[in-house]
């Protein structure tokens, strides 16, 4: 019994960073890439890793707008977010291509993308725009392993506590059902 609580806990803290390669054309005009439907994934209380792979129109489109410095909008969404034990969760942080980030890392740092606050709602969706990230990210050659050799884009998810709680729960667990990343492309509707 105290093996599973122990497994059971260690899977909670994990987040899964094996996501399978999405489609495109959700939106006319826009590149998307879709992460799995058929797994869990969890933003738990420790720092985590999610993979996000991107499809090939997505990756040309992306790399097309970031060479040209025109990258607007890059909406990052993770769909059918189901908060669990997250009274204590004042947000969660979002950080691009940075798999140390943590607590300490500072909201200025180049790979910051954003951050969320939930709703009280049981389930939600949120989007973020993460286009400073990766112009910023871009300029610096932080996106070479993901443009240059086809790697997924690594998000990590920094979960908050509010200032007056010491530690999120050890059951705390932010499950979603998967994530998206939409690059509006005007070049998509000539093709």
């Amino acid at each position: 019994m105290k093996i599973g609580c122990v497994v059971a806990i260690a899977w909670v803290a994990l987040v899964v960073a094996c996501v399978p390669a999405g489609h495109a054309g959700r939106h006319p005009g826009a590149a998307s890439t879709t992460g799995g439907d058929d797994v869990a994934h969890v933003i738990a209380a420790a720092p985590g890793t999610y993979a996000l792979r991107l499809a090939d129109d997505t990756r040309a489109c992306l790399a097309r707008q970031l060479e040209r410095g025109s990258l607007g909008t890059a909406r990052l969404t993770l769909v059918d977010l189901r908060p669990h034990a997250a009274q204590a969760l004042k947000g969660v942080r979002v950080f691009v291509e940075n798999p140390d980030a943590d607590a300490t890392t500072p909201p200025d740092d180049a790979s910051a993308a954003g951050a969320f606050v939930l709703d009280p709602e049981p389930r939600q969706t949120m989007v973020l725009n993460i286009a400073p990230a990766l112009n910023l990210l871009r300029a610096s050659g932080g996106l070479e392993r993901v443009l240059a050799t086809g790697g997924a884009l690594r998000l990590t998810f920094v979960a908050e506590p509010w200032d007056f709680v010491p530690s999120l729960p050890t059951d705390f667990a932010l499950p979603f059902a998967r994530a998206t990343l939409d690059v509006p492309c005007a070049d998509a509707k000539r093709r």
